[in-house]
């Protein structure tokens, strides 16, 4: 059996690429289908010191689905979904990732419900842009209750400001509970100044099991379009 900690020696991507397409269902309606394709190949050390090698796919491929439909006053209606595939392993099962609804506005902001990280993890956490995700090597801090989730994020000129609420609940204790995040994002050309933080609930939204993670801060920051 493979140490949960062993080194990975060397990981190679064999392909991959992004391939984007946009379909239209009438002036009001749009759709967005992105899908990412590629492999790796990833050579480890057992318990022994002994190099096991692999051939592998799991968290880098990914199907996307997005579509808005404008409503009129101002209100735009949007939603997408996420699936995760692997295409090395045989029948392997999809899974999916983020699921989102909800309704923006240009001046009111943009409210979601659903399956997804915050925003202070996708644009705080996140913003070294390598090696996060479900099959990450660089860990990323993070609440385990993406489901259950509210969301509500303004623009207001460069600076954006998230708020992200997650609930979640112990099936055995029938001990309900929350999750907060706050971030602020501003942008000054290509540079985004970024922090935040995260108070994460006490359980997990999909087993129940307890959090381990209490909270994360994110201290003021900075992030270039250009090297991330």
């Amino acid at each position: 059996m493979l140490k949960k900690s062993a080194l990975a020696l060397a990981v190679l991507t064999l392909a991959a690429g992004t391939q984007a397409a946009e379909l239209s269902a009438g002036k009001d309606t749009q759709f967005e289908l992105n899908v990412e394709v590629g492999a790796y190949h990833l050579s480890k050390k057992d318990a022994a010191g002994v190099a096991q090698k692999e051939f592998m796919g799991k968290g880098l491929n990914q199907v996307e689905i997005k579509a808005t439909h404008q409503l009129g006053d101002g209100w735009t209606a949007f939603g997408e979904i996420e699936v995760d595939y692997d295409p090395i392993v045989d029948n392997n099962g999809v899974q999916t990732d983020d699921v989102r609804l909800g309704f923006a506005h240009k001046d009111f902001g943009r409210f979601s419900v659903g399956q997804f990280d915050s925003y202070f993890e996708d644009n705080v956490i996140e913003v070294l842009g390598v090696g996060h995700g479900d099959a990450g090597f660089v860990t990323e801090p993070s609440s385990s209750n993406d489901g259950r989730h509210l969301q509500y994020t303004h623009k207001l000129g460069d600076l954006t400001v998230a708020a992200d609420y997650t609930f979640s609940n112990s099936a055995a204790k029938d001990d309900p509970n929350n999750g907060l995040a706050l971030a602020l994002a501003y942008k000054l050309g290509d540079v985004t100044l970024a922090m935040g933080h995260s108070n994460h609930a006490k359980y997990k939204s999909d087993t129940s099991a307890v959090t381990k993670v209490d909270s994360v801060t994110g201290l003021p920051g900075f992030f270039h379009k250009n090297f991330t």
